[in-house]
């Protein structure tokens, strides 16, 4: 009997420390990568020279006026 409960709790032990690495151990996401140097980025396979272009201040978009958003009743009346 003492040994069977020896057995139980040794694989419980096991359970309780596999269930504590998947909560609280390293997770790839959290992994701050080093990026590799032979790894080349999108825009430079596009045969751009930079991935960002360099005009990246900003683009000027021209202002509007938003229109008001009919109600719900106003759907279906026509």
């Amino acid at each position: 009997m003492l040994q069977g409960q020896a057995q139980t709790i040794d694989m419980l032990r096991r359970q309780l420390d596999w269930f504590k690495r998947q909560l609280f151990g390293p997770k790839s996401e959290r992994a701050v990568s080093v990026a590799d140097p032979q790894q080349m980025h999108l825009g430079e396979f596009l045969g751009q020279t930079s991935a960002v272009p360099p005009d990246s201040d900003g683009q000027h978009v021209p202002a509007h006026t938003r229109r008001k958003h009919a109600s719900d009743g106003a759907l279906g009346r026509a």
